[in-house]
Order: structure tokens, then sequence, then C-alpha cells
């Protein structure tokens, strides 16, 4: 069997649609010590889920699993905690943009004429505040995009565990 075939059945079983056939097959084929330079991690892993033979092993490979998801979880809270807090500075800060824009407008407004010089520092003060938005809007757009990627993590090692919970026991 090719390569390429032994990748094919790889992707399957990350997927969690192998048979035991096809998970033997695998087992037999990344066994070996004849394994492409580009399948070396994956024989690792695959040894390291499937190299059990008892049930103190599955249990001691469980147990490290719940333990380092433990210590994964109280990062995950701490960067979740540290995300809120960041977000509510950039909340306060536009806050305080809203309302310097607000009272700028409101005292230049009260004023009957307003001088080239006023004028040139009101576009001046116009065209920082836009870029402040902007910049403030490309910082979102990545809080944003880690949320995501974050998120699509925790549903990948979600499954991983489920599937390796009901693989062992």
């Amino acid at each position: 069997m090719g390569t390429k075939d032994i990748e094919t059945l790889l992707k399957r079983y990350y997927d969690g649609l192998t048979s035991e056939e096809e998970e033997a097959q695998l087992a037999r084929m990344l066994s070996g010590g004849d394994v492409p330079h580009s399948l070396k991690a994956d024989q690792d892993f695959f040894k390291a889920m499937h190299g059990c033979k008892n049930a103190d092993d599955a249990d001691a490979i469980e147990q490290k699993i719940a333990a380092r998801i433990d210590r994964w979880s109280a990062t995950v809270g701490t960067t979740r905690r540290m995300r809120i807090a960041a977000m509510a500075r950039h909340a306060c800060a536009i806050a305080a943009s809203v309302a310097v824009v607000a009272l700028l407008g409101t005292y230049l407004h009260s004023r009957h004429a307003i001088t080239p010089g006023e004028r040139e520092q009101l576009a001046m003060a116009q065209t920082a505040l836009a870029e402040f938005s902007e910049t403030l809007n490309k910082g979102l757009a990545k809080i944003e995009d880690a949320q995501e990627k974050t998120k699509d993590i925790g549903k990948s090692i979600n499954k991983c565990v489920e599937l390796n919970k009901n693989g062992i026991k």
C-alpha cells in the first residue's frame, strides 16, 4: 500500500470514519520502521493511541488526557477573562471618543463664526477620529477571528476527546 493510500486511510481515521479492520490495517502499516518521513508524526500519534494492550495502560492514558484538558481549560478561562477585559477597554475608548466628538461638535455649533484655523483643526480632528475608528475596527475584527478560531479548536479537541474516550473504553 502506497503513501497516498495510507494518507487517505489516516484522514478517514482522524474523521472517525474507519472500521476496526481499517484501523488494524493502519496499525500494521504504521508499526513498521519504513514509514515515509512525512508520516512520522502520524505514526507516533497512532502508536501512542493504539499502543496500550491492557486496561491499566488505557486508564493511565485517560488520566493523562483528562489532566491536560483540565490544564487547558484553566488556561482558556484566563485567556477568556483577558479577552473580556480588552473588549471592555475598547468599549470605554469608543465611548470616550464619542463623548469628545459630541462635546467638540456642541462647542463649535454654539459659536457663530468659525475661523479658518478652527476649520483646519476640525478637519484634522475628523481625520484623526476616522483613522482611530478604522484602526479600532481592524482590532475588533482580529478579536472576532481569534474567537472563531478558538471555538473551532475547542470543537476539534472535544471531538478528539470524545473519540478517544469511546475508543479507549
